[in-house]
């Protein structure tokens, strides 16, 4: 059995960003008139996903990052492998 992935969280933020920046650049001419102000709009929202992203991602490692596997847990894995 495979442990869930501590990831999970961030891939799942990616779908809902792409999800949302699709729906947003497809409704973009409708909400700005002007080219500038819909490149505006898609930047500063592709900024803001990227920053939200990297903080989920950092959150992430931080939190699992203090785990290190000890000798018999390495030993276990080596084992599991050699089967």
């Amino acid at each position: 059995m495979v442990d869930a992935s501590p990831f999970n969280v961030v891939k799942l933020a990616l779908g809902v960003i792409i999800l949302v920046g699709a729906l947003l650049a497809l409704v973009a001419g409708r909400l700005a008139a002007s080219p500038a102000t819909q490149v505006l709009l898609l930047g500063s929202y592709g900024v803001i996903a990227a920053l939200w992203l990297a903080a989920k991602t950092r959150q992430v490692v931080r939190t699992h990052a203090h785990h290190t596997p000890t000798s018999d847990e390495k030993s276990s894995f080596n084992d599991e492998l050699e089967k």
